[in-house]
């Protein structure tokens, strides 16, 4: 039997093995390697896995540890991996290994579903890769959306933030980046100065978020700022057809950072938030199979967070 798992630190609270479970009907094997030393977990991976996710803060490490291990040497690299400067899958073949980065498509999966509500099952069930037909789906439908072109905020620049402004773009927003080191944003915003990112200071965060008609929230916990935030805030007016609000994605599930009192302010503006749990499962449904080949059980696994 494979055996698959986690990388990370502090994961015991991680929802992904009992995804993995439900997905398969407890067909592989799927494990938390929970270590603060990163070389102990890749040794333990080395040795024992087919397969690994990792999370944060491993992500970016991960990428820079697999450049220089001996899986390099027959390899296949997704472009969101280079793009994102970070990885969240490694598989381990015998001819060759091959790395990843589905947390691009956790986030694109998650827009798509505020967008076109049921469009991630229908997809699921039609298509043998659909994240791949999602995200042609919605980058032509965009246009049609909004009056203008919209603006994503992604709030953080560690991987899951990188990932997220990838993923954006790809979709059709223009992208800001929000982080608390404006160097680490400037950076990634001149390693891609072909797609014109805009590193915004934390200075601006109120106006920042007021303006963009999408919100990528990735720090793992929530800062002062938002509790400045007032009900016009969250309000969105720039799409043409229908008054749905601005959106709202959380990259965090286990302790949010959209607190009560924001969500309050948030549905009275008539905004749209996506929960983390929804991440967690789109980039989940995507990594499974690339580590399996086979195709997770969706409506399973949505069960199971339904009740979580």
């Amino acid at each position: 039997m494979s055996k698959f798992g986690l990388i990370g630190t502090n994961i015991q609270q991680s929802l992904s093995p009992e995804l993995f479970k439900v997905a398969y009907d407890n067909k592989h094997k799927y494990d938390l390697i929970d270590e603060s030393d990163f070389s102990v977990a890749w040794r333990k991976f080395t040795e024992n896995y087919k397969a690994v996710n990792i999370t944060a803060p491993f992500k970016q490490t991960a990428l820079q540890q697999f450049a220089k291990s001996p899986l390099s040497r027959h390899y296949d690299i997704e472009q969101s991996c280079i793009q994102a400067q970070a990885s969240n899958l490694i598989i381990k073949n015998e001819a060759f290994s091959s790395i990843h980065n589905t947390d691009v498509s956790g986030v694109i999966m998650s827009i798509a579903e505020s967008l076109f509500p049921g469009i991630n099952l229908e997809f699921h069930e039609l298509f043998p890769m659909p994240h791949k037909q999602i995200l042609q789906f919605c980058s032509k439908q965009l246009n049609s959306i909004y009056t203008q072109k919209p603006q994503a905020l992604i709030i953080g620049c560690g991987g899951a933030g990188k990932a997220a402004a990838i993923a954006a773009y790809a979709m059709g927003y223009d992208v800001a980046i929000l982080n608390r080191t404006q160097k680490t944003a400037e950076a990634f915003c001149q390693y891609h100065k072909d797609k014109k990112f805009i590193p915004i200071p934390f200075s601006n965060f109120k106006q920042a978020f007021k303006e963009c008609e999408l919100i990528i929230y990735t720090l793992p916990v929530s800062i002062p700022e938002l509790d400045s935030l007032d009900i016009e805030d969250f309000s969105q007016y720039s799409i043409s057809d229908k008054q749905q609000g601005k959106i709202i994605l959380e990259a965090q599930y286990v302790n949010p950072a959209f607190r009560p009192q924001h969500l309050i302010k948030l549905i009275s503006a008539g905004a749209n938030y996506i929960n983390g749990t929804n991440w967690l499962l789109n980039q989940a449904c995507v990594g499974f199979q690339l580590m399996t080949g086979d195709k997770a059980n969706r409506r399973k696994m949505l069960e199971l967070l339904s009740k979580t």
